[in-house]
């Protein structure tokens, strides 16, 4: 069943609110979910990583986007004036990324079914 979460991160000066749609009938996803029900970043230590050295203005690329979790946590730290390349070859999970991308209305992302290597 999907559903919509969301979760408000603090970046430098400003509070971004990430959504999100997951199936947690799915593992990842149910690991993603349970993370923001709890209120905390999903992969937490990469996604400090992420919080502490993007900036308005970065470009970002997401090799293997998944359902776009990364892409969505860049896209909301890099802002208007910076870019995210999200890269997802399995169509299901190219699908969700699509998504995603929407539901956060993104006009920083780009997305594109193919594999990198």
């Amino acid at each position: 069943m999907k559903k919509v979460i969301s979760l408000h991160i603090q970046c430098s000066t400003t509070t971004k609110e990430l959504k999100i749609l997951l199936d947690p009938s799915f593992l990842t996803q149910k690991m993603i979910y349970n993370a923001f029900a709890s209120g905390k970043l999903y992969e937490h230590n990469t996604s400090q990583v992420l919080v502490e050295y993007l900036r308005e203005g970065d470009v970002f690329v997401d090799v293997g986007s998944h359902i776009g979790y990364f892409t969505l946590l860049a896209a909301s730290l890099v802002g208007e004036k910076g870019n995210v390349f999200a890269f997802e070859p399995e169509p299901f999970n190219y699908n969700w990324l699509l998504e995603n991308i929407n539901l956060n209305a993104l006009q920083n992302a780009t997305s594109y079914n193919v594999a990198l290597g």
